[in-house]
């Protein structure tokens, strides 16, 4: 069995008994309070929801630099910027919330499904003899709607875990560790995200320019960042993103499409 050395209660929080912290390792000292569960979760809703200069740090970077927040996170410098998790997950929260709200610019719906369905594999599942022979949860357009984002929102962490894994093969010879490519992936997921969402407003004015848009600026930005990240040429980013973008569509489509049929009947 292979033990993990920790270090003693006594030794940390009660070596020195005036302070708070320690002045040798930054250890809190802990009451009996900091062990309650109030404290565990509000610990939990702070570090997702803590604003500050760093934050915005972050974002200004994440938008205007591609790939640079990859890099130095493979460089090992990690305290200056939000962590690429937490940075996903907040952004993702927003964006979702936002296209929820805003039933007039929502993307992830029925309509959705319908438009991307050109071969008709979505209306050939829902009226399979299977499915036939089940009870849909939910007949309303809108609780559809709604459930179809819960999954999505499960869901893009399988897409982004398989995508990070089509890179590390791609790139698998300048022996880099898989989790740099998805911190990548991570990265490049939340600019989109972002980008989604401060261009609401041409989703207003005519929803095929919103996406038009989200398209156009997400391949300038992938591909700026695959050659600032990779360190490769601009041809050479183009001939690695466009496998990526073909299994992208593939895998966006196969998952709206399983996602509005798990919405409907489980």
């Amino acid at each position: 069995m292979i033990r993990i050395p920790t270090t003693p209660k006594k030794e940390c929080p009660d070596c020195f008994p005036g302070s708070v912290y320690c002045p040798v390792c930054g250890e809190k000292k802990l009451s009996p309070g900091d062990y309650s569960v109030k404290k565990f979760f509000s610990d939990i809703f702070e570090d997702l929801t803590n604003i500050d200069a760093k934050f915005f740090k972050t974002l200004y970077l994440l938008t205007f630099r591609p790939g640079f927040l990859s890099l130095e996170y493979s460089r090992g410098v990690h305290a200056h910027y939000i962590k690429p998790l937490r940075l996903f997950v907040l952004i993702a929260l927003v964006h979702f919330l936002a296209f929820g709200l805003i039933s007039s610019v929502d993307m992830y719906n029925l309509d959705s499904v319908h438009f991307l369905d050109r071969f008709g594999f979505y209306d050939r599942i829902i009226q399979s003899a299977y499915l036939k022979e089940l009870n849909p949860v939910y007949t309303d357009t809108a609780s559809i709607n709604k459930e179809i984002k819960n999954i999505l929102s499960i869901a893009i962490y399988g897409v982004i875990f398989f995508v990070a894994a089509l890179f590390y093969l791609m790139f698998r010879k300048r022996k880099t560790y898989y989790t740099e490519h998805l911190v990548f992936i991570f990265h490049i997921i939340s600019a989109a995200f972002l980008r989604n969402l401060i261009l609401i407003p041409a989703f207003f004015i005519y929803k095929p320019l919103g996406f038009f848009l989200a398209a156009a600026l997400n391949f300038i930005y992938v591909l700026l960042a695959i050659k600032n990240f990779y360190s490769v040429s601009l041809p050479r980013a183009a001939i690695t993103l466009i496998p990526i973008l073909a299994t992208l569509f593939v895998m966006t489509y196969i998952t709206l499409i399983s996602s509005a049929v798990l919405a409907m009947y489980f």
